[in-house]
């Protein structure tokens, strides 16, 4: 028998400022996240994710490749898009949560 997850919607991002935005960060797992945690991170530790989460952590240092990263967004979703028409590409500013255990861990997905 085949299960369907549905998330249920967390917060809207869209409009939250930067500092908001990392505030309800912390409250859970986002994407950028599982790679330390499962130890597979070349810049970041699982113990630097529980630090962040605790507002413990030291100020990120933002590197070119990050801002470089963040900036190619939309253009890797477009060529992604140009090369899987089959796929529907949806950009939601939304983090989501468990539907039914909302006290879980909200994940981000932008």
């Amino acid at each position: 028998m085949q299960q369907s997850f549905h998330a249920k919607e967390f917060i809207q991002t869209e409009h939250l400022s930067y500092e908001d935005w990392l505030q309800y960060r912390c409250l859970g797992i986002g994407g950028s996240d599982i790679a330390a945690i499962c130890g597979l991170s070349k810049w970041r530790t699982s113990m630097h994710v529980y630090l962040e989460k605790l507002g413990e952590a030291p100020d990120e240092v933002k590197n070119e490749a990050a801002e470089w990263g963040t900036r190619l967004e939309q253009l890797i979703a477009e060529k992604f898009s140009q090369e899987h028409p089959d796929w529907a590409i949806l950009e939601k500013k939304v983090m989501y949560c468990h539907p039914e255990n909302e006290w879980g861990s909200p994940i981000w997905i932008g």
